[in-house]
């Protein structure tokens, strides 16, 4: 399947990223991003190559474009590389830092995600897939 739209999969219980994913959803004028949780993209995709608890991204972003996999702050780099626009600096300002150093960032954001906005029961965003 040959598509420029990017997937991004996310904790649908972590209030954190909801508000991200609602945030993206927003400003996605060109359609160019899905969405779906990791609630319901193993419902959604059983055979798919992204198996959250053998590759242990649970506390990771996940992002599918043609198959390919990004997780974690290089996941974050490639939905803003799509969003274009002021993003690029963004992107290009982020590059200046090793990647480890990005990572580690995600990594602690990510670990202490539920203390700063929460942990809710369910998804509430609805359509898996726009």
């Amino acid at each position: 399947m040959k598509s420029k739209r990017l997937i991004i999969v996310y904790d649908g219980c972590c209030s954190m990223c909801s508000l991200f994913v609602r945030w993206l959803s927003f400003v996605n004028k060109k359609k160019k991003l899905s969405f779906v949780s990791q609630q319901n993209y193993t419902v959604l995709f059983p055979d798919s190559i992204v198996n959250f608890d053998q590759l242990n991204l649970n506390d990771q972003l996940v992002v599918i474009r043609n198959r390919s996999l990004f997780t974690g702050a290089k996941a974050v780099l490639e939905i803003l590389r799509e969003k274009g626009g002021g993003y690029i600096w963004l992107v290009r300002l982020l590059q200046l830092f090793p990647q480890t150093f990005l990572d580690k960032i995600y990594n602690w954001v990510a670990h202490h995600r539920y203390r700063f906005l929460g942990r809710r029961k369910s998804c509430s965003i609805r359509s898996p897939l726009p």
